[in-house]
């Protein structure tokens, strides 16, 4: 998905020689201490930022240069860790907006149907507020708008940030669901470790804006050490 990355903001280069890749269906999880880069390698894999050099790969297609809303197009999809949804529009208009893209009708409401069928509240509180739900509804609200989009490949940025613990095993289980029955592929960042690594398969450790170590989600598991990748 991304061979030999090099990317930053202005003439600072926050990543050195990142490939990491994605299998379909496959949940890959990047760890790393703030400011190692996590963020900066998912904006720059959904074309937030420029490439400064290397190649981003889509779907057997070079992206480096494609848009942002050609990457949406091709099935890519971007939640950040903060303002993933239209806080002042209704549940309803939120997925509505997600698949403003998508011109068949019958298809938007196939995806809207689908999305109520995982997520039965986003059906129940369809037209309250988006910004005065709970911090949980909301993430599976961001989610919802991915998936209205068409997404294939799902970069999640600090998915747990801002939920309460009780409802964290939920969204991660809805998560490993996706890419388990539809075949969704996700990069996840995640500084919560116990809730990613059980549904990851595998893992990727970024210090310093390099790739330290790749394993699998099993050998993470089994660690009985994290100090040394931190």
């Amino acid at each position: 998905m991304a061979n030999g990355l090099v990317c930053g903001y202005g003439k600072h280069s926050v990543l050195h020689d990142v490939s990491l890749t994605v299998g379909a269906g496959e949940i890959v999880t990047i760890l790393g201490h703030n400011g190692a880069g996590k963020t900066t390698a998912l904006k720059a894999l959904f074309g937030l930022l420029p490439v400064q050099s290397g190649v981003v790969i889509h779907d057997g297609k070079d992206i480096t240069r494609t848009s942002t809303a050609s990457r949406v197009r091709g099935g890519m999809s971007y939640t950040s860790a903060t303002s993933a949804i239209f806080r002042d529009l209704t549940v309803r208009q939120n997925l509505e907006l997600g698949a403003f893209t998508v011109r068949d009708s019958k298809v938007r409401a196939e995806r809207l149907a689908r999305i109520h069928d995982l997520f039965p509240v986003l059906k129940d509180r369809g037209s309250a507020v988006a910004g005065r739900m709970s911090g949980g509804q909301q993430r599976l609200l961001s989610i919802g708008l991915a998936l209205m989009s068409g997404a294939e490949l799902m970069l999640l940025d600090e998915p747990s940030l801002g939920i309460a613990p009780s409802l964290v095993t939920e969204l991660f289980e809805s998560i490993r669901a996706l890419s388990r029955d539809a075949g969704l592929s996700v990069v996840l960042v995640e500084q919560n470790v116990g809730a990613a690594l059980p549904i990851s398969d595998r893992v990727y450790y970024l210090r310093a804006g390099e790739i330290l170590l790749s394993e699998s989600a099993d050998e993470a598991r089994a660690r009985d050490d994290w100090w040394e990748l931190f």
